[in-house]
């Protein structure tokens, strides 16, 4: 009879603490969705968004299910080709005509050229195909009711009802892909705040259809995170025989003149422009392996845009191709896009 009580005990106590551990793993499954859109309004009253504010953004809630959004985006090896192919290069030099005006205004504010604006407003529309767009209000809430333990969901949920608070967008248009970004180049929330801009002074902020907002918008954030006026992106190099491949990759910066000492030159075999305060990395991108590029600080400023290797290098050859004359060849000896 001990014996067995023992066991009785132990197989309580097992149960017990398997329960504890069971319910410890799956918190977000004993809250409603219900539930947590209460939990959610109320913190942010406490964070001083208005009720009014509040009632508009959830009176038409829906939770989304994560992961059947429908948008195709493009691999790694599809993207650089397809998205420099010649009718979307016409397309961009055809947008930049049209909106001369405005980009040069921008460019001088900014000191972001036309090309570089355009070709990364093109190509973040080109990485995300069919891109459909969802109440942000409807996509952020139901993200953070699935990853409860993510607090950075909860913040740009926090960040894009305070948007709405500001007056800067209505509920309405406050629309998203499935990933909470908002705008025609995605911004988070948090990202809109900050760097959003009502260029043309309407009094609205934008950055879906207005291009002057949305061209705005761009350069504004793009200066930020570390463009740097009057530089190229990259430039196609030349490897010496026998290159060990140890000194390829992001994390291999130089100056240039000592990718210079190393034996890198220009494709035709010229020495490399002289840039003084440029450090430069070389890579071998995507479907691009059998070339070689020395890439700069504005790359990586791309990179901060989205971190993607094939996506920074598909803006910088397509601001490129735009930026060249007819009957040139791209970077020969390098994009100038200091003009």
């Amino acid at each position: 009879m001990p014996f067995t009580r023992n066991i009785l005990i132990l197989v309580t106590i097992f149960t017990v603490f398997s329960n504890a551990s069971i319910a410890g793993t799956s918190n977000s499954n004993h809250v409603t969705f219900d539930n947590w859109v209460e939990r959610v309004k109320k913190q942010a009253q406490d964070q001083g968004i208005s009720p009014s504010t509040l009632d508009s953004a959830f009176s038409n809630l829906k939770q989304v299910q994560i992961g059947t959004s429908g948008n195709k985006t493009l691999s790694g090896e599809q993207f650089p080709n397809y998205s420099l192919a010649d009718n979307r290069v016409n397309n961009h030099k055809r947008m930049i005509t049209h909106y001369s005006n405005v980009l040069f205004e921008i460019k001088h504010l900014f000191g972001v050229n036309p090309e570089v604006i355009v070709a990364l407003w093109g190509t973040d529309n080109t990485y995300n195909q069919n891109k459909k767009q969802y109440p942000v209000i409807d996509v952020l809430t139901s993200m953070s009711y699935k990853q409860p333990a993510n607090s950075s969901l909860k913040n740009e949920l926090f960040q894009a009802l305070k948007i709405i608070d500001e007056g800067r967008v209505s509920t309405l248009q406050m629309k998203s892909d499935f990933n909470g970004n908002l705008g025609s180049t995605p911004f988070k929330p948090t990202t809109f705040r900050n760097y959003a801009i009502d260029y043309d002074g309407d009094g609205k902020f934008d950055i879906w259809q207005n291009h002057a907002d949305i061209f705005a918008s761009t350069a504004n954030y793009l200066n930020n995170i570390g463009w740097k006026t009057g530089e190229p992106w990259g430039i196609e190099i030349k490897l010496p025989p026998n290159f060990e491949s140890t000194q390829i990759g992001l994390n291999q910066q130089r100056k240039i003149s000592r990718w210079q000492d190393l034996g890198i030159r220009m494709p035709n075999g010229s020495d490399l422009p002289q840039m003084t305060s440029s450090m430069g990395s070389i890579i071998q991108p995507g479907t691009h392996l059998s070339k070689s590029y020395l890439v700069f600080d504005n790359y990586f400023a791309l990179l901060r845009w989205k971190r993607s290797q094939q996506f920074a290098f598909a803006v910088g050859m397509m601001a490129d191709k735009i930026k060249q004359p007819a009957g040139t060849t791209p970077m020969a000896p390098f994009a100038d896009v200091s003009q």
